[in-house]
């Protein structure tokens, strides 16, 4: 072997130590909490807890596992949760018309001195404005036992409207005791005459089997008529059903159809998963524009999830012209409503300065924000920003508090770094058992930085026995995920037949997979075999190739090899002016190193120069100049 060519063999303690801050394409939507029916019809988050309606949605996905997602679906039909004393809420547009109409009577003739005469002289329409006005408090004291007698006497006389809320009042058991199955029959009975919304209470009731069978046809059935007057709520339900097949076939045709009646009416749950169809191309032509227009509409009614995904949509310029601008804002709108995706993303923008001037404090903020509220991604940044002092002053022990709650989450990066921690004894107390731990979860979690890592743990016996067997096999699984120093570390065991048959073919697959990925390390030992023919035939243009390659990253060895090769008139590359900057660059290093420089270079530098014109010299001394501006770390 020539004196220039030495067998490199890597330091096979290289660590990856840094940590992995998340990308900000990896956030994703992930399930929000439930969103009830509010009295004032106004769709919301409410934090009350209580008798609900839930429409179970097979097709919804919840989006951390990001993470993040490794890329995740982003979007899902919405799986709604339905406040019951909410959702069955009596004041609709029939009942609001009633209303009016006893406010017009009142400014007339009518009072409820005439009004209380009627109801007792058995007029229906008056015992049932009469029990809405002891239910309101106007005009009357509040009373909902008073309600309750004056709807009963109205709704056994046959009137839709008082038995729609007499069975309201059953169903919640207001102003008299619960009673599910009176509510059913009350219910049924309005439900008969074509009450819409008796027809819709009766579906819920029947979908998820209260005080009566579970019977999802029955619940499609008075879904549907409730959805034929143009019920949105019913509407959407019933929408969501097909959108399942869940009572019925499933068809995302019919699926759409509903969403779209709902929707076009201003339901926001519809607009959303309209656009959600439309986005994907589920049940219609897929078409980014409409699914931003439907996007739009339910955002600005302040529906989250459409904010959240409106804003990645300008983010990520989908069906609309890309603006980081308008994504900070709608995820800002979410972010304020306490969605911990936006919050966790808009710190994202904060950090890196997208869409508004970096601002380090403000992205601690807005992880913070999330962190609280337990969502992993947040907590693994806000650590990243502790351990780091951006934004807040450098605080390691603050920093391993939040990789501690995110990895126990699962969370393979922040259980990475936190093993990194342990490794380095960086804000806790140097602990190889725990290191060891954590890169075992998140190696067996498929991270290729940790399996690495557990290699050079088993490979030097920290905090286990040496085991190079063991570090042969997480270097290998990191290595088949194209991890390069995995790969050139794989490659120099095969190379050395430690804690694997040693084979010279295989060991040059590694090093080559992991030179073409940059690693210097492997593109020298490439260049070697190319350069002495060993494990494939001697080829002098691939071994110059790869020896470029590597001295453009400052590679000593690389550099060295080059001058001897350019320097030889037998080499086929023959080149003194080359030969002359090589030698010119292995000066520099040595002196980036050491400081001082062997004779040996010094004499093989005088005789290449020797052999050079002046203009050769020049050339050769700006040639250096440029390889070692590119040089933009000299090896140590």
């Amino acid at each position: 072997m020539p004196e220039s060519a030495v067998r490199r063999y890597p330091s096979i303690l290289a660590v990856c130590f840094q940590p992995i801050p998340v990308p900000h394409k990896l956030i994703t939507k992930r399930a929000s909490p439930p969103v009830e029916w509010s009295r004032n019809g106004q769709w919301g988050h409410v934090k009350k807890t209580g008798d609900s309606r839930i429409y179970p949605s097979a097709s919804c996905k919840s989006f951390l596992n990001t993470v993040h997602t490794p890329n995740f679906a982003r979007h899902a039909t919405r799986t709604q949760t339905l406040r019951n004393s909410m959702i069955r809420f009596i004041l609709t547009a029939t009942l609001l018309l009633t209303a009016i109409t006893i406010q017009s009577r009142a400014q007339s003739t009518m009072n409820i001195d005439s009004l209380r005469k009627e109801a007792e002289s058995n007029n229906a329409e008056a015992q049932f404005n009469l029990g809405y006005l002891y239910y309101i408090g106007d005009g009357v004291p509040m009373s909902k036992t008073e309600a309750v007698k004056w709807y009963t006497k109205a709704a056994k006389q046959g009137n839709a409207d008082a038995q729609t809320n007499l069975g309201y009042m059953y169903d919640i058991g207001e102003g008299v005791t619960m009673n599910k199955t009176e509510a059913i029959k009350w219910y049924t009975k309005a439900a008969e005459q074509g009450n819409a919304n008796a027809q819709y209470n009766l579906g819920t009731m029947y979908q998820k089997g209260e005080s009566v069978l579970m019977n999802k046809t029955e619940a499609i059935k008075w879904y549907t008529k409730a959805a034929e007057q143009g019920y949105a709520q019913a509407q959407f339900n019933l929408a969501v059903m097909y959108n399942n097949g869940d009572g019925l076939p499933r068809s995302m045709t019919e699926a759409v159809k509903w969403y779209s009646k709902a929707a076009e009416q201003g339901f926001s749950q519809a607009q959303f998963n309209l656009a959600v169809m439309y986005e994907n191309g589920t049940g219609v032509t897929k078409n980014s524009t409409e699914a931003v227009k439907w996007y739009i509409k339910a955002a600005e009614q302040g529906l989250v999830e459409a904010q959240y995904n409106l804003g990645t949509i300008y983010y990520k310029g989908e069906g609309i012209l890309m603006s980081k601008v308008e994504a900070l804002k709608w995820y800002t709108r979410a972010a304020e409503q306490g969605y911990a995706s936006a919050q966790n993303n808009v710190g994202l923008m904060y950090a890196n300065g997208e869409g508004v001037p970096m601002n380090k404090v403000e992205a601690v903020k807005w992880y913070t924000r999330a962190a609280e509220q337990g969502f992993a991604q947040a907590q693994f940044n806000l650590a990243f920003m502790y351990a780091n002092g951006e934004g807040v002053p450098m605080n390691k022990s603050e920093a391993v508090n939040w990789y501690m709650k995110a990895a126990e989450q699962g969370f393979v990066q922040a259980q990475f770094n936190l093993a990194v921690t342990y490794h380095m004894g960086e804000g806790v107390p140097m602990n190889t058992s725990e290191a060891l731990k954590w890169y075992t979860v998140a190696a067996k979690e498929g991270l290729a930085q940790a399996q690495f890592n557990l290699g050079l743990v088993y490979f030097k016996g920290e905090g286990v026995p040496v085991n190079k067997k063991e570090a042969a096999k997480w270097y290998t699984k990191a290595a088949e995920q194209g991890f390069a120093l995995a790969q050139n570390n794989l490659a120099v065991m095969y190379e050395r037949g430690e804690g694997v048959p040693m084979n010279k073919k295989v060991s040059l697959k590694w090093y080559a997979k992991s030179a073409v990925q940059g690693n210097v390390n492997s593109q020298y030992n490439v260049g070697l075999r190319y350069y002495v023919g060993e494990g494939v035939p001697r080829n002098m243009t691939e071994a110059v190739k790869w020896f470029t390659k590597a001295a453009e990253q400052g590679d000593f060895l690389s550099c060295n090899t080059l001058s001897g090769i350019h320097n030889n008139k037998s080499s086929g590359h023959y080149n003194p002016v080359k030969a002359y900057a090589y030698l010119l660059v292995v000066k520099e290093l040595l002196i980036s190193v050491s400081k001082k420089n062997s004779n040996r270079e010094y004499t093989n530098l005088n005789q290449v120069r020797n052999k050079l014109s002046h203009k050769e010299i020049a050339d050769g001394e700006a040639l250096a100049q440029q390889l070692l501006k590119n040089i933009n770390k000299p090896e140590k």
